[in-house]
């Protein structure tokens, strides 16, 4: 039998329960395991699994989609505080997918709970024997989209006050209750109940083009990883003076930048915006790349007690996203990557927010 695996989110690789449930499926047969993620790679690499768990930068459905062609059954393991959000995430899936005829099975590792749910066989009943878990009908949460007056609406299912909500893994705003619905009108968010909207947020998702609601990739969260994890580091494989230019959504599947710029041996990275500065420098440090960021106090908070490699520099300025569009254009000249020293570019960022009147207050590292 061969099973295919999907981890969600780094805390199910954190916590070790990843490596268990790994171990106690080698025992049915040959295993096919996958995670889909910024932080939840960054996870798999210091839990030194990167040479059993293959990271995808698409679409969790993509993989899924893949696998149920490949495989003879599915298991989707997490481990949450709250299990309505494993589950929610399930049923989505599940639902996208039109219930294959092939067996997926939701494991919840952190709340002990087995969910079996299309194409019934005898893979949930193993694993709660084997884990110790209990099994529990699957949820369904009924519609979760319309269309009223011309306007969507979405409900955004196992939210939390005081989550963050994002669209695409753009932070929009806050939940303020249980109940958060968003809404859309002609390819923009107009509005929705229980969020405290992030206008800045929302101007970024604006920038990005159109969105069609009932598409986007919807999450709510408190933290990017919200479980304890003991940093690995590597050795940096530099190839000559490469830099690498990162702005915002580095939180979502566009983490594969930061990846990939590591494989193409870059010495540096210039980030602009807070929580993308934070992210990317935690990543990069793990090698020793030192980044310039380019902040401007608004950072949400997405992912606490990050660090930076050495040598790097953040630059406080009055708006990132202005400043960042100035050294795109005069350092970059619209590429992703450049060949420039490390040193220089440093100076040159530092020069531009100068002559930009920018420049607020700037932190070596």
């Amino acid at each position: 039998m061969r099973v295919g695996v999907i981890f969600h989110r780094p805390e199910v690789i954190d916590s070790d329960w990843a490596r268990k449930i790994l171990q106690i499926l080698g025992g049915f047969g040959t295993v096919d395991a996958r995670l889909s993620g910024t932080m939840g790679t960054l996870a798999v690499l210091d839990s030194s699994m990167d040479d059993k768990i293959k990271c995808d930068f698409r679409p969790t459905s993509q993989c899924l989609a893949e696998m149920v062609r490949e495989c003879d059954s599915i298991v989707m393991a997490m481990y949450s505080d709250n299990p309505l959000k494993s589950h929610a995430f399930c049923w989505h899936l599940v639902k996208k997918l039109n219930c294959p005829n092939i067996p997926i099975v939701e494991v919840e590792a952190k709340n002990g709970v087995v969910i079996d749910w299309c194409a019934k066989s005898d893979l949930s009943a193993k694993l709660v024997k084997k884990l110790g878990f209990k099994s529990t009908p699957p949820p369904d949460y009924g519609k979760t989209e319309w269309i009223k007056d011309g306007i969507k609406y979405r409900k955004v299912l196992a939210a939390e006050p005081g989550d963050f909500v994002l669209v695409n893994g753009t932070v929009v705003g806050r939940a303020t209750s249980e109940e958060v619905i968003l809404r859309e009108s002609d390819g923009k968010i107009v509005g929705g109940d229980s969020v405290e909207f992030k206008e800045q947020g929302l101007i970024k998702l604006i920038r990005r083009g159109k969105i069609d609601l009932f598409k986007v990739k919807l999450d709510t969260t408190t933290s990017l990883r919200r479980t304890e994890f003991k940093r690995r580091y590597h050795v940096p494989t530099p190839k000559g003076d490469l830099i690498a230019f990162i702005e915002h959504d580095v939180a979502s599947r566009s983490g594969a930048t930061v990846y990939g710029g590591i494989r193409r041996g870059i010495t540096g990275a210039v980030t602009i915006g807070d929580d993308t500065t934070a992210i990317a420098g935690e990543i990069l440090s793990r090698y020793r790349i030192p980044i310039i960021g380019i902040v401007d106090g608004d950072k949400d908070g997405l992912l606490k007690d990050t660090a930076l490699a050495e040598g790097s520099i953040i630059l406080t300025v009055k708006m990132d996203d202005q400043l960042g569009e100035v050294i795109r254009d005069k350092l970059f000249k619209g590429k992703r990557l450049v060949n420039f020293k490390f040193k220089e570019a440093k100076e040159r960022a530092v020069d531009l927010a100068v002559e930009s009147n920018q420049l607020i207050r700037r932190e070596d590292s």
